[in-house]
């Protein structure tokens, strides 16, 4: 976890999933900023980097996503749990640019208890967060995330409405992929998405691609949307899932992305979500499992090891 003025106040500023900081080795990143204001609003357990195998495939960190001028998207422009109204169509939030969310603004708070990061000696990372009154005072997001040493991410997110969350409300992770030819707007009922990566490292000279795979559960609906973009972010699509969120009631969802060599197949994976809310992941060789009380562990058969 990085940290503004890290002697004295030592504010969470940052959350960083990664081994090491050799060449090649995958790392995500997650801003936290606990205080929110009218500049910093936007920036709430935002992922804004993601890279595998010498490939950027998530990037939503342009600070001028959230402005009209040039782009003016809304609250679906970042890579974060998206929370609205049922009278709007998902995730085309309608306040925009520079208005920001009333509800959020102001109100969300970092759950100090809910950090935690940790990793293994096989050079796997987990990161975990959580803020109250998240789309509503009482409401609460907690994400958990693990990041494998191969590169796969997976992303488990639980979202609680509070009681005065009444009316009808939509829920569900975006996310923010490269464009490219071929790629449809609207509903779609594959849980999976495709996408080249934005850029390359200078080294990596085999072009990569990224498979995200949401996890079915009852009720989730999936789509893509292409929007403009902001004057400092490439072209992108926004990938998501969603589905009606109930006051009191855990809503879960399971992103997972695995990265793969343009002109090969996608590894498959198999997801799974108990009632109880922990989280499996299912390679070939690779197991990834996630608790809901921030347990988490990684089982690889030994041809992996």
């Amino acid at each position: 976890i990085g940290l503004l003025s890290a002697l004295k106040y030592k504010i969470p500023e940052r959350l960083y999933l990664g081994a090491n900081r050799k060449a090649g080795t995958p790392f995500a990143s997650y801003f936290l900023y606990p205080k929110k204001d009218q500049h910093l609003d936007s920036l709430s357990g935002q992922l804004y980097e993601y890279v595998a195998n010498g490939a950027k495939f998530l990037h939503s960190s342009g600070k001028y996503s959230m402005l009209g001028k040039g782009g003016g998207t809304g609250e679906e422009s970042l890579d974060v749990l998206l929370v609205m109204q049922e009278k709007n169509p998902f995730p085309l939030h309608p306040d925009r640019a520079e208005g920001g969310d009333f509800i959020r603004k102001g109100s969300i708070q970092l759950i100090p208890s809910a950090l935690k990061v940790g990793s293994n000696t096989h050079g796997d990372s987990y990161g975990q967060f959580g803020w109250d009154n998240y789309y509503g005072k009482g409401s609460r997001w907690i994400r958990r995330s693990v990041l494998t040493k191969e590169g796969f991410l997976i992303v488990s997110d639980t979202y609680t409405p509070s009681s005065e969350m009444e009316g009808g409300y939509l829920g569900g992770p975006i996310w923010h992929l490269a464009r490219e030819d071929g790629q449809k707007d609207g509903p779609r009922a594959e849980s999976w998405f495709d996408a080249p990566a934005f850029e390359h490292a200078w080294w990596q000279k085999s072009p990569q691609r990224i498979r995200l795979t949401l996890h079915p559960g009852k009720g989730i609906r999936f789509g893509q949307l292409r929007q403009k973009s902001s004057q400092d972010l490439d072209p992108n699509i926004t990938s998501y899932a969603y589905r009606p969120v109930t006051p009191g009631k855990p809503a879960r969802f399971l992103s997972v992305f695995t990265p793969y060599p343009a002109g090969t197949l996608p590894p498959e994976i198999d997801t799974v979500i108990s009632d109880q809310g922990a989280c499996s992941v299912l390679f070939a060789d690779l197991k990834v499992h996630i608790d809901p009380d921030g347990r988490w562990r990684v089982m690889r058969t030994q041809s992996r090891n």
